[in-house]
């Protein structure tokens, strides 16, 4: 409120009931009147309509005697605004915080993942929509390349199976823009997939056992929809009550005779205790779905051939049996690492060619020019990639396979006589 100081007016729970809920005066003037089909419930009145009540907002007063209630409550960094990537300031959103990394859990679980470059996959979960989301996160970072969304895709699609109701969406297109975003961070400088998970789903709380439809009606300010009117009898039925407050006359400093009632904190954004173990574990079961498709790179030396004198012919297979690959696609573009490496090397052996075979049948292999016995390379998901390296010499030679993400894999062979 611009008086120089933070935090001194929130909500109060007036009638001390442990809830903080909702205050209601009686106006004729007011935009409200009594649900016919709900009388605990409020909706909006019609044109020509007298109306009855008028929606005061959350139980408060005003504590620090400015002549406003409520205007003041505890300030916050949003968990999904103020991570180190394209970070936009408070007045393009809020919650951003006054700088990237302001808040202290965001900049300790940043300085952890970037301290763990094999981390591919991360989640963030927060509280209520019943969604995975996937960046990117604003319209302007444009679309990921097909390969990413390919692995997405496969990922996001059998959620929707483990998780029944949620959907998979792509935050700006799908739901709204955001700046500072965990995903956005996980995907450009950690190198990562990423999800967030919107866990509770409203859509759940129901009486007549069916999943409840989402109606575009919203009872946000005070106007009752069927939702409400379908949570109400969940409230009454199956939580017994515990979801909403009757309305009770209370005497208010400022407002005088006021009423105060409704839903309680519980009945949003939450699942009831009961439900939590569905909710849990159906979620965890995503993140361990997603866990089993990690890359798991096995390295295969299918051939060894004597060409002529010392001259050897070796051929090595990356096979990757998981969705991911050993390295996002996003990250090729954004050359945030250098990619895979393969590498073959003998105390009397040297490697003379080597490249990547484009056709084995054929024999046709992409030789590179210089370093021939360092290869780099990205092993696709569900796939494999070839090499073929003309070692000429004796003994024995190293092969080993170099990955960030994919962990590194090493043979010895020794060259036949």
């Amino acid at each position: 409120d611009r008086d120089g100081l933070i935090d001194e007016d929130g909500p109060d729970d007036l009638d001390g009931d442990g809830n903080i809920t909702t205050m209601r005066i009686k106006d004729p003037l007011g935009r409200l009147k009594t649900d016919p089909e709900e009388a605990r419930l409020m909706i909006n009145i019609k044109p020509g309509e007298t109306g009855e009540w008028t929606s005061l907002g959350q139980e408060g007063i005003d504590n620090d005697d400015d002549g406003q209630i409520n205007e003041d409550s505890e300030g916050l960094v949003d968990g999904n605004r103020n991570w180190g990537f394209n970070w936009n300031p408070p007045y393009a959103q809020n919650g951003a915080g006054n700088y990237p990394f302001e808040g202290t859990g965001i900049k300790a679980i940043a300085d952890w993942m970037m301290a763990r470059p094999n981390i591919i996959m991360v989640f963030a979960f927060h509280n209520s929509g019943g969604m995975y989301l996937r960046g990117p996160s604003f319209k302007s970072a444009g679309e990921l390349s097909y390969g990413d969304i390919t692995v997405y895709n496969y990922l996001g699609q059998n959620i929707e199976k483990i998780v029944p109701g949620y959907k998979y969406l792509i935050s700006w297109k799908d739901l709204y823009s955001t700046y500072g975003d965990f995903t956005d961070f996980a995907n450009n400088l950690i190198g990562s997939y990423s999800f967030v998970g919107e866990l509770f789903q409203v859509q759940t709380e129901t009486f007549d056992g069916s999943f409840m439809a989402k109606q575009v009606e919203s009872s946000m300010f005070g106007s009752s929809s069927e939702t409400d009117r379908a949570r109400l009898k969940f409230s009454d039925h199956v939580t017994q009550g515990e979801f909403y407050k009757d309305w009770k006359p209370f005497k208010h400093p400022v407002y005088g005779d006021i009423e105060i009632g409704g839903w309680v904190k519980m009945s949003s954004r939450l699942p009831h205790p009961f439900m939590l173990q569905d909710l849990v574990h159906r979620n965890a079961s995503a993140v361990i779905f997603a866990a089993q498709n990690t890359p798991d790179v096995r390295m295969e030396v299918f051939e060894v051939k004597k060409i002529d004198n010392d001259l050897y012919r070796i051929r090595v297979r990356l096979v990757n049996n998981k969705a991911m690959p050993s390295i996002t696609f996003q990250t090729i573009k954004n050359k945030l690492y250098p990619l895979d490496l393969i590498s073959v090397k003998g105390s009397s052996a040297q490697v003379v060619s080597g490249g990547k075979i484009t056709d084995l049948y054929l024999g046709l292999v992409d030789y590179k020019e210089y370093k021939p016995e360092l290869q780099f390379c990205q092993v696709p998901g569900f796939g494999k990639i070839e090499f073929q390296f003309l070692v000429n010499g004796s003994g024995s030679v190293e092969i080993k396979y170099e990955s960030r993400k994919a962990g590194t894999r090493k043979a010895t062979i020794a060259l036949p006589r």
